[in-house]
């Protein structure tokens, strides 16, 4: 079987050319942001198009790749440009520079997987604050790698949950507001004959949505 493609995202703090050489060398793929200086400003300035038939009242961006060796580095790396010119302006002001060791994508692809990274921040935001991953204050190891593993597992459940139950306008709900949905709930549960019956609170606003991802659990074929 083929390996696993492990893939470095950072912001400008990891661009340093130890990081590059130790992903490099151990063929890890990397998509890191540099910091904007003068020889990358010159660059993408001069490759920069204006044309005639521009429409200035919409936002225009325009993407490149090149090869650059900053003044600490042993040797030259592909760097991802990406020049905007905001709507209303004359002139691309913005610009953003990443590095990477991909060999085969395009620069507006390489821009799309390090946007990523601000997904992912958000994930460990939630596994931290929804599922208390950040609960790790006991004094044995073994104590905290248990209530981590226990973070963990309830996380992708939820996910699971989410992919197989939900509506497609809820897909992209978080925990808390999932909590409060769908969980921290007035009611009764009573059984009758073998049937279990749950009985919700009349004033449930999210009452529909409730009964919609019972009736798709139960649908389930596990």
């Amino acid at each position: 079987s083929s390996d696993p493609l492990i893939m470095v995202r950072g912001d400008s703090g990891f661009a340093k050319p130890e990081i590059f050489a130790h992903c490099e060398n151990r063929q890890v793929r990397y998509v890191i942001k540099l910091k904007s200086n003068a020889r990358l400003l010159d660059l993408i300035q001069h490759q920069v198009l204006y044309q005639d038939d521009t429409d200035y009242t919409k936002t225009e961006q325009q993407y490149f790749l090149m090869d650059y060796r900053a003044n600490k580095w042993r040797q030259s790396r592909r760097v991802a440009m990406k020049a905007t010119r905001p709507a209303g302006s004359l002139f691309f002001t913005d610009f953003q520079f990443i590095v990477t060791n991909f060999e085969n994508l395009d620069p507006k692809t390489i821009f799309q997987l390090y946007q990523k990274r601000g997904n992912m921040e958000n994930f460990i935001k939630e596994m931290k604050g929804g599922f208390f991953a950040e609960k790790t204050d006991s004094t044995s190891f073994i104590a905290n790698q248990a209530r981590l593993a226990l973070s963990f597992m309830a996380y992708n459940m939820i996910h699971l949950m989410k992919y197989l139950t939900f509506p497609s306008t809820e897909k992209a709900t978080m925990i808390d507001t999932i909590r409060f949905k769908l969980f921290h709930l007035a009611g009764r549960m009573t059984e009758h004959a073998r049937q279990v019956q749950i009985h919700l609170s009349n004033t449930n606003v999210y009452d529909t949505l409730f009964w919609d991802v019972l009736a798709r659990i139960q649908r389930l074929n596990l």
